[in-house]
């Protein structure tokens, strides 16, 4: 009945199948009938009342936190805080201070745009990060699921093929041998946030996540005889190794990826990191690393009652609640003269990138050529930082914070 539908057509059971649940109901007796007449055996089953999804952690709680995190909001470098406080352990290189600038907007997102009958531009922002082993992934990656008001963190260590990323046709334990369509990754996490680790180490055909990751952000499911359109309108980061473990500096980064050029097109931001040595980089991170074990050691063990390199701004209960108020309740616009902003960046400076780098001119060793998808990528950043001052509109700061973010 209308249970089936409760939480919409996005949240509904349809798209919840495959998910562990507790069923609560009252167990009723219905008598068997064979052809016409009425036999003396009687099969069980539920009437069913309510339905609780066990995978469901949603802890937040938006009113508790509102003061502290509207005054962060209203901070000039609300952004800057944010992305210091994700991960207070890890030293923050020039590359790792790009990456956690992108995991902010990437956690706050954009509005989808959804006109009927007209075009629909994704709002989810999608970043890749792609280094050398021992760079601080890991660690991130926990902060940044710590920090999700609804995530699904998994490693694709051993996946073999889309289907555990999409769907998969499960033949039932129950039902006479039935066959049923389970979604994967990207469709559970629809409305939130995904988080792939390792996407280096997997035989999967990667490719076949476009669909899901761009435009109506659908998957299209065909299989054991069962067909289903489930929608995966979810942010994903994805993090891994370069093919050869490290990058060779010898080697164009573009080539060192191993993932098609469809599919890192999709990407808003993309971020490479070599681990080469520079003794003040590596004397800071080793400082980093050392003081933030002695910290959380004398904080487990002693009497240290307050963090100096552990200290976050942001506690993860109060960014979960904020990103959760501006998701649902801020949709800034973007002005038309913000619009000229951008046109004017994209033709004079990105564009002028590419040649750049064809004539080893400085323009650097882009993963993917600077195409028209700046400009939307530009866009989703710009209403993203908009969205975590709690604005509903986009200022110029929060258009060149994206421009410098884009060019990057």
């Amino acid at each position: 009945g209308d249970l089936v539908w409760s939480g919409g057509e996005d949240f509904g059971l349809a798209a919840r199948s495959g998910d562990s649940v507790i069923v609560y109901g009252t167990v009723e007796k219905r008598q068997v009938v064979e052809g016409r007449s009425k036999t003396c055996h009687f099969e069980e089953y539920l009437d069913v009342d309510a339905i609780e999804f066990t995978e469901d952690t949603n802890d937040v709680n938006i009113e508790n936190h509102r003061e502290e995190f509207e005054a962060l909001a209203a901070r000039d470098d609300a952004v800057d805080i944010f992305a210091d406080s994700i991960s207070p352990e890890l030293y923050a290189t020039p590359e790792w201070e790009c990456a956690l600038e992108a995991l902010v907007a990437y956690l706050f997102g954009s509005p989808r745009v959804d006109v009927p009958e007209g075009p629909t531009i994704r709002g989810d922002i999608h970043v890749l990060i792609v280094s050398d082993y021992g760079m601080g992934k890991s660690m991130v990656n926990e902060a940044i699921a710590d920090f999700s008001p609804t995530c699904i963190k998994e490693s694709v260590t051993g996946m073999s093929s889309d289907v555990g990323l999409l769907a998969a046709a499960v033949e039932d334990d129950f039902g006479d041998g039935q066959w049923t369509l389970e979604p994967g990754i990207l469709v559970r996490a629809n409305g939130g946030h995904v988080i792939l680790d390792e996407i280096d180490k997997t035989d999967a055909d990667l490719e076949r996540m476009n669909d899901a990751l761009e435009g109506q952000q659908i998957v299209d499911v065909n299989k054991a005889g069962q067909s289903a359109t489930f929608k995966s309108r979810v942010g994903l980061l994805a993090t891994g190794n370069p093919v050869e473990s490290r990058f060779d500096k010898s080697t164009p980064i573009s080539e060192q990826l191993g993932i098609d050029q469809s599919l890192l097109s999709r990407f808003d931001a993309i971020v490479t990191m070599e681990d080469a040595a520079n003794r003040e980089k590596d004397s800071k991170v080793a400082e980093s690393q050392g003081m933030a074990y002695v910290e959380a050691q004398e904080y487990e063990y002693g009497d240290r009652d307050e963090f100096e390199h552990l200290d976050r701004v942001v506690e993860p209960a109060v960014g979960r609640a904020w990103i959760a108020e501006a998701r649902e309740n801020h949709q800034p616009t973007l002005a038309p003269k913000h619009v000229e902003t951008i046109r004017d960046w994209y033709a004079d400076e990105i564009r002028t990138l590419n040649e750049q780098f064809d004539n080893g001119d400085g323009g650097g060793d882009m993963p993917v050529p600077a195409s028209a998808r700046s400009v939307m990528d530009t866009i989703r950043f710009a209403v993203a930082f908009a969205r975590v001052h709690l604005r509903d509109e986009v200022t110029q700061a929060d258009v060149d914070r994206a421009m410098n973010l884009t060019e990057q």
